[in-house]
């Protein structure tokens, strides 16, 4: 295990996702990083994403890739249903882990892998990349330090439409759902932008097939402050939050997948008494948000430095996506706090 950047962070990957490709040439550019390993439950699947990223070591199993000597950090980019088993057993043998979120679906089992990652004396990371775009930490950085007051409401809406047919995202067995698949993320941003969970939740869902299909909510966050989300899987395509605060408000049009083109809108009170209010057009500078995420994974490992994400938040939005659907399916409240 590297202590220094003397010696390079040696990755093993679980699975063949297609979200392979997105992280898997940061790591191989990465002079901290490198990959050494990618396991699959079918062999040859693991052998040909192997030859095509030019990973040494392809293996037929998970297990194999979590028992290699030479592996450091494991990252998981299996179907949801697999991350709790997966990231426990790699926590279990002394291995950083990297996994897509979410982390988990239950709460208890997200609580657990926090707790085993710090008795271990290893990393822990939930795979939110949008939480590394510049973007996304300079909004967060502005309602920290107070610039607009404190936040009043937050609205959120995150819908997607799926290809015909069978499809993973919508297969309750695996952990699928418009919950888990696109409003983890509201609720994700949601919670850091609060800087903690919602007291009671309240949700309304469509749900076919057993599965949430769309849903919509509202997180308390207790003295009036909400947040007003919706998502689904019946689109078209829209993401988009606003946040509501004391002197002003933000306006952003692609909060999870950023766009140079048409940056964020903030709106703040003008220093006169008056209703009229200044208008700021921020562009924040493109970057590829997972190389900023491998670059933080990097920096908690060889510099011990904290993550963006706080130790809190991952089990709090489990629990928080396991109230709405409860609520949803209930009509009824569901209290947190």
């Amino acid at each position: 295990m590297p202590t220094s950047q003397s010696k390079k962070l040696c990755w093993g990957i679980l699975g063949t996702a297609r979200i392979n490709e997105k992280i898997l040439p940061h790591l191989i550019a990465s002079r901290r990083s490198e990959v050494g390993a990618l396991g699959s439950r079918s062999l040859e699947k693991a052998k040909a994403m192997a030859d095509e990223w030019k990973v040494p070591n392809a293996y037929g199993s998970y297990e194999a890739v979590i028992s290699d000597p030479n592996v450091d950090a494991i990252y998981i980019s299996l179907p949801n249903h697999l991350h709790y088993s997966w990231a426990k057993a790699a926590l279990s043998a002394g291995k950083h882990v990297l996994v897509e979120k979410p982390l988990a679906l239950r709460s208890g089992e997200a609580e657990e892998l926090s707790a085993l990652a710090r008795d271990k004396g290893v990393h822990l990371s939930e795979g939110f990349m949008y939480r590394h775009h510049e973007q996304s930490i300079t909004l967060l950085e502005l309602i920290h330090r107070g610039e607009l007051g404190a936040i009043r409401r937050i609205q959120g809406s995150f819908h997607i439409t799926l290809p015909e047919g069978p499809n993973i995202r919508t297969n309750t067995h695996t952990g699928g759902g418009a919950a888990w698949d696109v409003g983890c993320y509201l609720v994700n941003f949601a919670n850091a932008l609060m800087g903690r969970p919602p007291t009671s939740v309240y949700g309304v869902g469509l749900f076919e097939n057993s599965y949430d299909d769309a849903l919509s909510g509202i997180l308390d966050y207790g003295n009036g402050v909400t947040a007003l989300i919706d998502f689904g899987f019946r689109g078209p395509r829209l993401d988009e939050m606003q946040i509501v605060c004391e002197k002003g408000w933000i306006e952003i049009p692609h909060p999870f997948k950023p766009s140079t083109r048409e940056g964020i809108r903030i709106l703040r009170k003008a220093k006169k008494e008056t209703p009229l209010l200044e208008e700021i057009h921020e562009i924040v500078d493109d970057h590829d948000a997972y190389h900023s995420e491998v670059m933080e994974f990097e920096n908690a490992i060889f510099e011990k430095r904290t993550s963006r994400l706080a130790g809190w938040e991952s089990a709090a939005g489990v629990r928080t996506l396991e109230a709405l659907l409860e609520s949803a399916r209930s009509k009824h409240p569901v209290i947190l706090a």
